[in-house]
């Protein structure tokens, strides 16, 4: 299941057992489920629909993931951390995971399209097409660099509480929007998307989590 992949991969990411990194953990968990259930078409796609870029249910496009690759290794200089999390996601040697992303680093991808097929800089799509773990580390990743908050709750005194309740759904839509669509058309379209993005959210809670109302 979806929240199952979500809180192994988060468990190892956020290590700890105070209560604080307990509730972090189920918020990003959830989050990251609601995300995939909206990207994903309910979970029902890793190829974006209509030959666009965009693979994994969390719809990841190469130029997003060649900038996170190149930020953990050439910005902030924490590249072992990025393999350790990816080759736990995989269950492959970190250094198998270094040799292809640095090949994906110096290959078409710098221009958002995924490398041929027939090359180690491919791995990386064939990754995120088969395997939800490596998506979710990326997610993860993606999500907590810098220090602006992008994963709910908006509040610390919320961490307690379950994050899958309905007054939460609106936090989880708008972070959704403002870093991981990031894009819309105008800001009507962004409305709707977030209104939309609740409903899926919902939809997920019934069939993945009998979450409570």
């Amino acid at each position: 299941m979806l929240s199952e992949i979500c809180d192994a991969v988060v468990l190892q990411a956020r290590p700890g057992n105070s209560d604080a990194i307990n509730n972090q953990r189920i918020w990003e968990s959830a989050f990251f489920v609601y995300i995939m259930w909206w990207e994903g078409n309910s979970a029902t796609t890793r190829t974006q629909m209509g030959g666009g870029p965009g693979r994994g249910l969390m719809q990841l496009e190469p130029a997003t993931v060649r900038d996170l690759y190149n930020h953990y290794k050439n910005v902030i200089k924490k590249v072992d951390q990025f393999k350790s999390l990816c080759s736990f996601s995989l269950s492959i040697p970190p250094s198998e995971i270094g040799t292809s992303f640095d090949a994906f680093l110096n290959s078409s991808a710098v221009n958002n399209r995924w490398p041929g097929k027939t090359t180690q800089a491919a791995d990386i799509e064939r990754w995120l097409t088969s395997d939800d773990s490596i998506g979710v580390a990326l997610m993860h990743l993606q999500l907590t660099r810098g220090t602006t908050l992008k994963i709910p709750p908006r509040k610390t005194t919320q961490l307690s509480l379950d994050p899958r309740r309905e007054q939460f759904k609106q936090d989880h839509a708008e972070l959704w929007a403002d870093y991981w669509k990031k894009s819309f058309t105008s800001p009507q379209q962004r409305k709707q998307q977030i209104s939309k993005f609740i409903l899926r959210a919902r939809s997920a809670d019934a069939l993945l989590q009998n979450a409570p109302p």
